[in-house]
């Protein structure tokens, strides 16, 4: 069953689900004692609503610039990445080459492994991680060298730390997610406020009814929505890692491989 489809069954489900309350309570409460206390449910219904629309609401703006920052970081951290292939076109060879394929390799992992096991929240990944570390590595090695003097060398570690920041951006985004109790907090709040609108004496059966499908759809779509924002990295919403696989696909039409580099002394 594809995202798409979860949400469209959570919707109408909650749809049914609040009908057939209505229908229970309308059988088992005589009219007319709904009626008699019509008024004292509109104010404690008024109060009610107003606090459970706010809490909903909050949490969808956080939500959703909790996921764009997700996808400012996903953004952030490949830009470094082809500014970090780009800088080290300043190298002479081999150097050169072989920072340019650790710089891919990385951006490989990433798109190949890290991102299904961010949609798993189980990032980081192991050879993500190890890419990660051996572009350090690499760039460690060359300190003490006459790289290590030039100028598209300091920027090059400038790169390597902002994506590094950005990674852990990213990883931090994919891990973290609203508690279980606040869950249980929002699904029962809102089967409580679905469920108040029941107690209003409403003449019209089918117009209450209408009433209340609607406010069960809304209730539920907006549940609907804090979840989908709440994993960035799953669908029917998701960061997707079309910025990395731009630049692993742009780079690597203009890096040489290592094994193309003609041998240095050679004709």
């Amino acid at each position: 069953m594809g995202a798409n489809t979860e949400v469209v069954v959570t919707v109408v489900g909650s749809v049914v689900l609040a009908l057939a309350g209505l229908v229970v309570v309308r059988r088992l409460v005589p009219y007319a004692v709904l009626t008699d206390h019509t008024a004292v449910a509109s104010a404690v219904y008024a109060t009610l609503g107003v606090v459970y629309g706010v809490i909903l609401g909050q949490l969808v703006v956080a939500a959703w610039d909790d996921f764009e920052e997700a996808r400012s970081a996903e953004i952030a951290e490949a830009a470094s990445l082809f500014d970090l292939v780009r800088l080290a076109e300043a190298f002479p060879d081999p150097q050169r080459g072989e920072l340019q394929e650790a710089a891919l390799a990385y951006g490989r992992a990433v798109v190949g492994r890290e991102w299904a096991a961010m949609e798993r929240r189980e990032a980081p990944d192991p050879v993500a991680a190890a890419a990660m570390d051996e572009l350090y590595r690499r760039y460690a090695q060359l300190a003490a060298g006459p790289i290590g003097g030039l100028a598209p060398y300091a920027a090059s570690l400038a790169e390597l730390d902002e994506m590094e920041d950005a990674r852990g951006e990213r990883l931090l985004a994919s891990l973290r997610g609203l508690p279980e109790l606040m869950w249980v907090v929002l699904i029962a709040g809102g089967a409580v406020t679905v469920g108040f609108s029941y107690l209003f004496g409403v003449e019209n059966h089918l117009a209450q009814a209408v009433m209340v499908a609607a406010l069960a759809a809304t209730v539920a779509l907006l549940l609907a929505l804090v979840a989908a924002l709440d994993s960035p990295f799953r669908d029917p919403v998701r960061v997707s890692p079309d910025g990395f696989e731009r630049v692993v696909e742009r780079a690597g039409e203009t890096v040489t491989p290592i094994s193309a580099t003609p041998a240095a002394g050679s004709a």
